[in-house]
């Protein structure tokens, strides 16, 4: 639902007639954007940055998971199977 409340802060339209177009109560709609506030006003990073490289002679397959929230998390090297099973199961 964080993709429709940015989705509407970002068109200029009102929450009202966002909610009337696209079939969303407007109760709903906004408790979702209460969330979405709260969520980016508490917001602090969980993960840091880490460099690995991969070993030589394995391509950089590139890898992106990308949360519903936003959050982004891109791998340029090999993962493991089971660490990035535990990732998905994050969203």
């Amino acid at each position: 639902m964080f993709y429709m409340v940015e989705d509407q802060l970002n068109s200029g339209m009102s929450q009202q007639a966002y909610c009337k177009e696209h079939q969303v109560a407007l109760h709903v709609f906004q408790y979702w954007l209460r969330q979405y506030r709260r969520q980016s006003t508490t917001n602090t990073p969980e993960f840091i940055a880490l460099a690995v490289s991969a070993p030589a002679g394995l391509p950089e397959p590139g890898l992106q998971i990308s949360y519903p929230n936003g959050v982004k998390l891109q791998f340029q090297c090999a993962i493991e199977l089971k660490t990035l099973e535990r990732l998905i199961r994050l969203i």
